[in-house]
């Protein structure tokens, strides 16, 4: 089966669109990416291709993993794409954790009433 790069990077948005939790999340330095199924992930990456450290460069790319690290596809993307995705899996990110921090100060607000006996 072939995936186009437009494919891979609907799959990245539409999937962060339409997240309700923060576990299909995943992270690490330069790398941003969602769980698609227990064993599909899509993740953009930003690979260092300079060993000077003065003047960084990097190759973007989305990859479509399967079982959690098997590379099935990787296609080269632009950095305006690769910081497009990423602003979204971070707006995406901070939306799901003030929806979670929400929840626990309702829960633990009533927790609290209880043990004063409110």
């Amino acid at each position: 089966m072939n995936i186009t790069k437009e494919q891979a990077i609907d799959l990245f948005k539409k999937t962060l669109n339409n997240l309700k939790d923060r576990n299909s999340l995943l992270e690490e330095e330069f790398v941003f990416g969602v769980k698609i199924t227990e064993n599909i992930s899509v993740i953009s990456t930003a690979l260092s291709k300079s060993n000077d450290e003065s003047k960084p460069e990097f190759d973007y790319s989305i990859k479509v993993l399967f079982g959690g690290f098997v590379e099935y596809k990787s296609i080269d993307i632009t950095k305006e794409e690769y910081e497009d995705l990423n602003t979204l899996y971070l707006k995406t990110d901070t939306a799901l954790l003030l929806v979670e921090k929400k929840n626990i100060i309702e829960t633990c607000e009533n927790e609290l009433s209880l043990v004063l006996g409110n």
